[in-house]
């Protein structure tokens, strides 16, 4: 069974530092709205899709982001008076992190089974 979209993004984000780049004016409100998401280029939506090795949706992407903006997992890194581009919040890290321990985890006891 294949990870969800949102699940796949928060660990490619944590391998390679990615961030988005969501362009917003400072003092809106953290989360992310449908109309901030149609911001995001279609240069960083083919950027993901190379990342994550597929081709989902773009409004598909859009949605994996505004989820992990709904929950916390991602975050504005504020630059002066504008507001950057959104990153891992320390839970997202957090989260990201142990998804990936879980799989490799996973991988050596499959890897252990086979030997068996």
């Amino acid at each position: 069974m294949s990870d969800p979209l949102w699940a796949r993004l928060i660990e490619v984000m944590h391998k390679d530092g990615m961030t988005l780049d969501i362009k917003r004016q400072a003092g809106y409100s953290d989360n992310l709205t449908k109309s901030d998401l149609w911001d995001i280029e279609s240069r960083q939506i083919e950027t993901i899709q190379k990342k994550l090795d597929c081709d989902v949706d773009p409004g598909e992407i859009r949605e994996a982001i505004r989820y992990l903006s709904d929950v916390g997992l991602i975050e504005m890194e504020e630059i002066g008076r504008n507001v950057g581009p959104f990153g891992l919040s320390e839970k997202g890290f957090d989260v990201a992190h142990q998804r990936i321990l879980q799989k490799q985890q996973e991988g050596r006891e499959d890897k252990r089974n086979t030997l068996l």
